[in-house]
């Protein structure tokens, strides 16, 4: 069954049909500017070809968007977040196009307030039949013209495809390198980069160029989270940095180097006030929001140093939120009293004990979550049990077979590999940890020397 509905002449099609679309569930913003898009098409006063082709190329580039947004079935990319960051940089010029504009304050202010209403901004200020009927000589705004569509249309066609290839680098044409520190960048998470990420792989083609600006991104990703609550990092520099790029009044070696002045002062600021000893010292690291994505590049180090090169730990089910199973273990228990944990009590007080329990050391990925049943066991439990439902330390990750070598668990060890993880902390991402000493107080357990339980 269909239903036919009759429109007459004065009334305009697009706007009915924008109109009935919007009935039950509200178009999403790509779809009003796809329909927007075609329906100012009509009243542009070109050749009626120009017009034809015009509604031709914008129905192939909302193909193109679908098709790249949707490609991934197993993480498909949400449209708003593409047209946002597209929208920043096509008309990014507008927001900095004065000294007054470019400093930061500005721009963050513009941001947060863009960020909410950039919908507006497109369909009501940018893509409006207003637009199309002003007058020759308004000093204050200019006529949109068909050209003007066709260009923004061929930046939304082109970018997409760019959008995808970032989101998805194993699935494209990089190279070895650029799929290894794309795949790192995605799991950190790179919201702040988007724009400058976008611009980059658009207009650089260089490998080396693009490797060196994904591993300044990755590093300055990494020390924001080692510093996260004890620093706050204002992004818009490089919202105007991406800017400039996309309009050609940077390149590609000027962005680089405004990443590696960042890290300098990230570098800097880390070894003020022993602001990581204040970070993790006391609270420890079991809720530091830099855990996983750590824990998860230790465990790949150790994968690459062994001959069969077999991947244990997956990154999608490793970030799974389970409710009752653990994907990062405590080795000592948080709660356990059996007596096999014998070592780590009477001699220490409960502030202590908790010390230890959260200290980087204690704390390991597990190829897969844990039942919270195995958590409280012993150590020898922990590495040897194979039940259905429970698979102990000796048959889990590369990092749980590490610590199923030291034969034991106890303060010694857990301080052993917590210096071990440091170190790797260290040389991986090159930062000045300075020496032991600092480590050691960093990790929170300078007690145990206090103690004259270990010595150094």
């Amino acid at each position: 069954m269909f239903n036919i509905y009759t429109i007459s002449d004065d009334i305009d099609v697009f706007v009915t049909f924008e109109t009935m679309n919007n009935r039950g569930k509200p178009l999403s913003l790509l779809e009003l500017l796809k329909n927007r898009l075609i329906y100012l098409t009509t009243k542009f006063n070109n050749d009626n070809d120009d017009k034809v082709r015009l509604r031709k190329k914008i129905n192939e580039c909302w193909k193109t968007i679908y098709h790249n947004l949707g490609k991934n079935k197993q993480n498909p990319l949400d449209d708003d977040n593409f047209l946002f960051y597209h929208t920043l940089l096509y008309f990014g010029e507008e927001f900095v196009m004065n000294d007054e504009k470019r400093n930061e304050r500005y721009i963050h202010k513009l941001y947060r307030s863009f960020h909410w209403d950039f919908s507006d901004y497109l369909l009501e200020t940018k893509f409006s039949s207003k637009r199309i009927f002003i007058p020759k000589k308004s000093k204050t705004s200019e006529s949109l013209t068909i050209e003007e569509v066709n260009k923004y249309v061929d930046s939304l066609q082109s970018y997409v495809v760019i959008w995808y290839q970032l989101n998805n680098p194993d699935a494209n044409s990089f190279s070895k390198e650029e799929v290894y520190w794309l795949s790192r960048i995605n799991r950190l998470g790179y919201k702040d980069f988007a724009p400058l990420l976008l611009v980059y792989l658009k207009t650089i083609n260089d490998t080396s160029n693009r490797v060196a600006l994904f591993k300044c991104i990755e590093k300055i990703r990494f020390l924001l989270l080692l510093i996260s609550g004890m620093y706050f990092f204002r992004n818009d520099e490089f919202y105007i940095t991406a800017i400039d790029l996309f309009y050609s009044k940077a390149t590609g070696q000027v962005v680089i180097n405004k990443l590696e002045k960042k890290i300098q002062e990230l570098e800097a600021l880390i070894l003020q006030d022993d602001i990581l000893i204040k970070r993790f010292g006391s609270n420890g690291f079991y809720t530091w929001d830099g855990l996983k994505y750590f824990m998860y590049e230790y465990e790949e180090f150790l994968r690459s140093k062994t001959k069969t090169d077999r991947l244990k730990l997956r990154w999608e089910e490793f970030i799974e939120d389970y409710t009752e199973h653990a994907t990062i273990e405590h080795i000592l228990p948080q709660n356990s009293t059996r007596k096999e944990w014998g070592s780590f009590y009477g001699k220490f007080t409960s502030g202590e004990r908790k010390k230890m329990i959260n200290s980087l050391g204690n704390l390991l990925p597990l190829s897969k979550a844990k039942n919270s049943s195995l958590q409280n066991k012993s150590f020898l439990d922990k590495c040897n049990v194979c039940t259905d439902k429970l698979i102990g330390y000796k048959y889990g990750s590369y990092s749980e077979i590490e610590v199923v070598n030291y034969g034991d668990w106890n303060p010694e060890n857990l301080l052993d590999r917590g210096l071990k993880l440091l170190n790797f902390m260290e040389k991986n991402w090159g930062i000045n940890l300075r020496n032991d000493d600092f480590k050691i107080q960093m990790l929170g357990l300078g007690f145990l020397f206090k103690k004259k339980l270990i010595n150094k």
